[in-house]
């Protein structure tokens, strides 16, 4: 079966990509709690043309946990 997003981009491209960033030792205490795949943005955003995939995570370092998102 064949995805693409809703701008384009190959499925699978956008996933290798957001692994790659998964798999860097800086991410090490890294828990995903929420994806969001090729959404429409807000018009307040700057430009985001290039965001495929938002990832919403906790990280966890020295006892500490912060909540993020990556794009």
């Amino acid at each position: 079966m064949d995805c693409t997003t809703v701008s384009g981009r190959d499925c699978a491209e956008v996933f290798a990509a957001a692994a790659e960033w998964l798999a860097d030792p800086a991410q090490a205490e890294v828990q995903v709690w929420g994806i969001d795949l090729d959404q429409p943005r807000r018009a307040d955003r700057e430009s985001d043309a290039d965001v495929y995939l938002e990832l919403f995570y906790k990280r966890s370092d020295d006892g500490r946990s912060t909540e993020e998102h990556g794009e």
